[in-house]
């Protein structure tokens, strides 16, 4: 054969050969499957609480091979409704539920890796107890003969017993440790012995399921006719109507029988308004509306009803501040048609009395024939048409504090040529307001 020939029967062998060899090469491969986590077991529910309104459970499980996240579920085991949910990296959980006492509960935990789902797990069905003491109110009174003490019973429930099966049980405080009687109706009454002491009642309720609560009453003081004594003062003896806090403070306190965090202190700050409840432990605060000289008394009362004469706690002379601020404006000395004197506006704001709150300005420019309203909250001008009082009402005021030598600035930022107005006032610290003053400035230059 001759080698043209063989050139020409040759090459479309070739082409095939290699053709084959692409195809093969370019094929696609396959991604192996994301790995599948492995069992979730030994799913323990702990101790279940319920510390406010809702029930507390928490729960843990060993953790699953090749898992990266659980779905884990809180589930009413009766109806398959979902309780509380969330997904969680770590082996353990604490569900949450207002769920009511009874209700059969489980745990659902779903292992996933990555997105790939594991077989759902579940813990053994638990019960959400009954752990909430029974709740009531008592009011207690002793009679006319201040030996028979009566307890009343107004309002008595539970979360699960029904009120007519809550146990009650009464201890009328006549020795060291309780002596539990049970009682009926809804009151019981006690005579005690007209030796003089002080006794304190105490009300225990109890539920079908355990739970108990008790509750300590008033205090009863047999034959006790002396009333408390104390001392108390002002911790100042001046002050501004309508702004000082006058604070009353205690020296002593004392009674013969009655604690005295349980004497009743009732205020008279001498001004008209209504006597005032001094609770214990709390700090008292009052601000005179008028003035004068006022003396605030404090009258106590123990729990045998014993009532002393109003204790004088000083006199404290309150003065009216009825003097209004002045405030001034300071210009610049030269220059005064040049922008960059007026960015910043500059003034002095006095008070005779209680002294100065604020400083508020309020600025418009004329440029051309438009007004333009300056904007404090944005340090914007925004365009106001032809009018000035439009201007005026729709510019917002700069609220300032002047320095403690009375000294106040309110900066104009974006201020440029036209015709300056601004107005500046002052308020003082129980309200009274300076008046308006007002400067209307050419600006030419820059």
């Amino acid at each position: 054969m001759r080698p043209q020939q063989f050139l020409r029967t040759s090459l479309p062998t070739i082409a095939v050969v290699t053709g084959l060899a692409l195809v093969g090469t370019t094929a696609p491969s396959t991604a192996a499957p994301p790995v599948r986590p492995g069992k979730v077991a030994g799913i323990e529910v702990g101790a279940i609480s319920k510390p406010a309104a809702a029930y507390v459970v928490p729960a843990t499980w060993t953790e699953a091979t090749k898992a990266t996240s659980y779905r884990v579920a809180l589930v009413n085991s009766s109806s398959g409704a979902t309780l509380d949910s969330e997904t969680v990296t770590a082996a353990q959980w604490t569900a949450s539920t207002t769920a009511a006492p009874g209700t059969s509960i489980r745990i659902r935990v779903t292992p996933y890796a990555g997105t790939r789902k594991g077989k759902v797990a579940q813990s053994t069905v638990k019960v959400l107890p009954d752990v909430t003491a029974p709740t009531g109110a008592f009011a207690l009174t002793v009679d006319d003969d201040g030996l028979t003490a009566t307890v009343n019973q107004t309002s008595l429930s539970d979360d699960v017993t029904p009120a007519g099966s809550i146990i009650r049980m009464i201890d009328w405080g006549e020795s060291a440790e309780p002596s539990w009687t049970g009682w009926t109706g809804s009151s019981a009454a006690h005579t005690y012995p007209a030796t003089e002491a002080r006794y304190v009642p105490q009300v225990k309720l109890s539920d079908a399921a355990g739970n108990v609560r008790v509750f300590t009453l008033p205090g009863v003081v047999i034959n006790d006719h002396v009333a408390p004594t104390g001392t108390f003062a002002l911790t100042s003896t001046t002050a501004w109507a309508n702004l000082t806090e006058v604070q009353l403070s205690q020296n002593e306190l004392s009674d013969n029988w009655t604690p005295g965090n349980l004497v009743e202190r009732r205020v008279d700050w001498g001004d008209g308004t209504p006597l005032t409840l001094w609770e214990s432990g709390s700090l008292l605060t009052h601000v005179y509306r008028k003035a004068g000289p006022f003396t605030p008394t404090v009258t106590l009362t123990d729990e045998a009803q014993n009532t002393s004469v109003p204790v004088a706690a000083g006199t404290v002379t309150v003065a009216a501040d009825t003097a209004r601020p002045v405030v001034r404006l300071t210009l610049p000395r030269t220059g005064r048609t040049k922008v960059r004197k007026w960015v910043t506006l500059r003034g002095v704001a006095k008070d005779s009395g209680t002294g100065v709150r604020s400083v508020l300005v309020r600025a418009i420019e004329k440029r051309g024939t438009v007004w333009y309203s300056f904007r404090p909250t944005t340090g914007k001008w925004i365009k106001s048409g032809r009018s000035k009082s439009r201007a005026l009402h729709r510019a917002g005021n700069r609220v300032v504090v002047p320095t403690a030598a009375g000294a106040w600035t309110a900066r104009l930022p974006r201020l440029t040529k036209g015709k300056l107005v601004y107005r500046v006032r002052a308020d003082d610290l129980v309200g009274n307001t300076s008046a308006v003053r007002k400067r209307t400035q050419l600006l030419t230059r820059r």
